[in-house]
């Protein structure tokens, strides 16, 4: 219930913005490993979105990071506000 009430939240907030701030910035490589070493494509990250999945897990809303971001990122992108 409460990932719906925040990814309702997301979606209209996207709704009423023109741009997201914050810096964009490639992910290194390092930080994209796999536990088989195979190669992980292209990976970019922007602090707002960061900042944004950090507090969401430490609200216990999400566990991780990977899954705020799916809490997230699906309303920006309805809105085509990705960096």
């Amino acid at each position: 219930c409460a990932q719906e009430i925040l990814s309702l939240f997301m979606l209209a907030i996207a709704a009423e913005i023109k741009k997201v701030g914050g810096d964009t910035f490639d992910r290194p490589p390092t930080d994209m490993a796999t536990s088989d070493r195979t190669r992980v494509p292209r990976t970019i990250e922007n602090t707002v979105f960061r900042d944004m999945a950090r507090e969401i897990v430490k609200t216990g809303i999400a566990y991780d990071i990977p899954e705020a971001y799916m809490l997230i990122i699906p309303a920006f992108a309805r809105y085509n506000l990705l960096p």
